[in-house]
């Protein structure tokens, strides 16, 4: 069965979806933190291996999950990955590599709200770009349940984040809709029981969520 054929199984009325559940990176919010990173480490990695290593990163992953302070993550980050910058100035650059979500983001949440459905944010994050998000778009505002892995200590691709998530939105986990980027969370959230589909960007978002009638129609002027 083609992808598409799959969507349009699920999306009949006896399978309509009660919840939906986004990552944030990739999907609402555009990232740029390989490009830069690579540039930083002087093209000592492909963007493919730089990608990998970020994911299994130690102090990455410690950050993520709340255990360690800014200061720390940014000086482990220079041990682990070899970087010529002062911690401060890393800090800064991090910064700005999760900060800015797609056009139209916002307004595609609020469609979905439109509709009645619950909204649920599961993605792995930090405090620093999370509360940069809190402060600076209405973007974390249009969902009705968060789960930041650094709030949670719950990891993605970890049976234990999708175990909570679900636990949190109230529905069981066929009932929800689940889009991440990142294909070994798509898998371990399908493994759990969600359905769960891999979108890169809004515009593929946007085709999903349409599909299975979970978006309210731009209204015209």
């Amino acid at each position: 069965m083609s992808a598409a054929q799959r969507r349009k199984r699920m999306a009949r009325p006896e399978n309509r979806v009660a919840a939906v559940l986004l990552d944030l990176g990739g999907v609402l919010v555009e990232l740029t933190g390989a490009r830069r990173m690579m540039e930083i480490t002087r093209g000592a990695y492909t963007e493919q291996q730089l990608w990998n290593k970020w994911l299994q990163s130690p102090a990455g992953r410690d950050f993520e999950r709340g255990l360690i302070s800014p200061s720390a993550f940014a000086e482990r980050m220079a041990e682990e990955f070899g970087l010529s910058l002062p911690p401060s100035e890393f800090l800064h650059e991090f910064l700005t590599w999760a900060q800015k979500p797609f056009p139209g983001a916002e307004t595609l949440l609020r469609r979905v709200a439109e509709s009645g459905i619950a909204l649920g944010c599961l993605t792995n994050t930090n405090r620093l770009h999370w509360e940069h998000l809190l402060k600076n778009t209405a973007l974390l505002a249009q969902f009705t349940h968060l789960f930041p892995s650094h709030l949670t200590g719950l990891l993605k691709p970890s049976s234990e984040a999708f175990a909570n998530a679900v636990a949190g939105m109230g529905c069981r986990p066929e009932d929800i809709l689940f889009a991440d980027d990142n294909p070994d969370n798509v898998a371990a959230a399908a493994a759990f029981g969600i359905r769960a589909f891999r979108v890169r960007g809004l515009t593929e978002l946007a085709v999903l969520l349409s599909e299975h009638n979970l978006i309210t129609k731009e209204r015209t002027r």
